[in-house]
């Protein structure tokens, strides 16, 4: 199985940039080659200049990018032919791996991809990287090549989706899906209101019968900010608590293969996360609020606050939480106020599907988060 190599080589009138960059791809040749593939074979790790006739390197390497299976590409250098490439790479197919040394290096558009961050200043960084590449490559040669893992893969799935369909049968869900939405929303009003007045009267309600069968019963309403919540109603919010505890625990998003750990703090359900892995704390979800059938709360990554925006979640079981989640400014400014107006047929939505991993001791860096929420 072959997995190409997407990075800069060097000016060859630098000799000390071209060791650096082949010191680089030798680290990574050794790593991927030491993995082994599902049919028992060593991965082979082809890079971009393999080719000795000049007029024969584009096409080679079109057809490398097209035909491997796997990928790696280095941003770090900001290197226009590994853009170039890469483009070519998630226009083709799927199943990339990007690395850089700086969450700097990558543009904007490219950070909600799988990353490894890497540094090789010195013999534990460089053996740190060591380990996370081969985790990483494991985890992405188990990954299917049909699923769609960058943004250009997945428009094309969905047109091709559409395409195949004839246009009357669209027109048709179109209006079956509009209907079943309005239904949704009248049957999710209607729980609300009558589990809001069961809930007065039965001040016997504990945690044993707050599971996920009673989610749907829980207060619509979402505040901007926890702060300025109205918490006049003090069983409301005492039963929303009791339910959002079923949701304490480690979960994994086997599409990103990111992995978030859930906590009740004295600000209420708390979880971070770490995107593409289970190393660090990479961002934030919270202010955690219930509305009829969805869940929805704020995140934001921890290094970088331009990096922000909502969730929105399904229960499809004790679980498994399906939804998805926005930019901040890909959210009308009228809908910030009235954040359960977003569900899956809101524009620019990322699907996320998250499992629950169930006995899973809290990693040492999310132990350390929630140490220091206190």
């Amino acid at each position: 199985m072959k997995c190409f190599l997407i990075m800069p080589y060097g000016n060859l009138g630098d000799p000390q940039k071209k060791a650096n960059w082949d010191a680089l791809h030798e680290l990574i040749r050794e790593v991927t080659e030491s993995v082994i593939a599902p049919d028992g074979s060593r991965l082979e790790c082809i890079r971009g200049d393999h080719e000795l006739n000049p007029g024969e390197i584009v096409s080679g390497i079109v057809r490398d990018l097209a035909e491997s299976p796997l990928a790696i590409a280095v941003l770090t250098g900001h290197n226009a032919n590994v853009f170039y490439e890469l483009g070519v790479r998630h226009a083709l197919t799927n199943r990339t791996i990007l690395m850089a040394e700086r969450e700097s290096d990558v543009p904007f558009d490219l950070r909600t991809q799988r990353m490894l961050l890497f540094s090789t200043q010195n013999l534990a960084a460089t053996q740190q990287l060591r380990r996370k590449l081969s985790d990483t490559l494991r985890t992405i040669i188990a990954q299917s090549s049909d699923e769609p893992d960058n943004p250009v893969q997945r428009y094309l799935a969905s047109r091709t989706k559409m395409v195949s369909q004839p246009q009357n049968a669209i027109d048709q869900l179109a209006v079956l899906r509009d209907e079943m939405k309005e239904m949704r929303n009248a049957l999710s009003d209607l729980i609300v209101s009558n589990s809001q007045n069961t809930a007065r009267n039965e001040q016997t309600t504990t945690a044993k019968t707050l599971n996920f069968e009673g989610f749907l019963g829980v207060g619509d309403h979402w505040k901007e900010n926890p702060e300025t919540i109205d918490r006049s109603n003090a069983t409301d919010f005492a039963d929303e608590n009791l339910i959002l505890e079923n949701f304490v625990g480690a979960w994994l998003n086997r599409q990103t293969q990111s992995c978030a750990y859930a906590q009740m703090t004295d600000r209420g359900l708390e979880v971070v996360y770490c995107y593409s892995g289970d190393f660090q704390a990479t961002g934030v979800y919270e202010n955690f609020q219930l509305a009829g059938s969805r869940i929805f709360a704020r995140f934001h990554w921890i290094n970088n606050p331009q990096i922000h925006g909502f969730t929105m979640l399904r229960v499809l079981g004790n679980d498994c939480l399906q939804g998805g989640w926005w930019y901040a400014d890909s959210v009308a400014e009228s809908t910030n106020g009235a954040i359960p107006e977003l569900d899956e047929q809101h524009p620019e939505m990322f699907p996320i599907k998250w499992q629950k991993i169930p006995n899973k001791t809290f990693p040492e860096w999310a132990q350390n988060w929630f140490r220091q929420r206190r």
